[in-house]
């Protein structure tokens, strides 16, 4: 009875210890000018608290073509609450993401879409296949540095002129943005000044 009670304690221990994973190794040290650009889009995400506005939205599926009006709350790093309004002023349909979740509701029909948010979730449900922190920075007009940055250089001119491209820790894809228009406070997150790459 005691070999067994030490078996199955040894192997719930080795369960547990193949489960834990070991932190990725730190990248390579960022140079001075690439380190202070960052800082910057820092800045600019800590200043932005949050984006109350009512907005219309244009839905084309196939030939299909839908318009909502409504409110638009967006308070980053990534969450974001979208009520289409009825002529009365009523929700009639709730979209919402927040928390690594994105939930549809349709209030007439009293049915729920949830899932986790993602780029797969977000492309099929809103069109838009970018992660919620992208989705975040597009809509108020401000590229968010990548969660756990593990590189990031200045590119060579192109016809935008030098850019910055940072690479997240949870993201395969690379982030961009002209250096012009972080310095000279364009608009990060919109043509021209920000764009994705991969």
């Amino acid at each position: 009875m005691r070999a067994r009670r030490r078996l199955s304690n040894f192997a719930l221990a080795l369960v547990v210890a193949g489960c834990a994973t070991a932190a990725p190794p730190p990248g390579p040290p960022l140079a001075d000018e690439v380190r202070r650009l960052v800082a910057l889009l820092t800045l600019r995400r800590d200043e932005f608290s949050d984006l109350r506005t009512l907005s219309e939205v244009t839905v084309r599926r196939g030939g299909a073509i839908q318009r909502f009006a409504g409110a638009l709350l967006v308070k980053p790093p990534a969450s974001v609450r979208f009520e289409a309004l009825s002529p009365f002023g009523q929700p009639f349909l709730v979209v919402a993401m927040s928390d690594g979740t994105l939930t549809s509701y349709n209030v007439v029909e009293n049915a729920a879409l949830t899932g986790p948010v993602g780029e797969k979730t977000s492309g099929r449900w809103l069109g838009v296949p970018l992660g919620p922190e992208d989705i975040v920075g597009l809509l108020i007009g401000r590229m968010l540095p990548p969660t756990g940055m593990t590189a990031a250089e200045i590119l060579p001119a192109d016809d935008a002129g030098p850019s910055i491209q940072m690479v997240g820790r949870d993201r395969t894809e690379l982030s961009r943005a002209s250096v012009a228009c972080l310095v000279e406070g364009g608009r990060i997150g919109a043509s021209p000044c920000g764009e994705r790459l991969g």
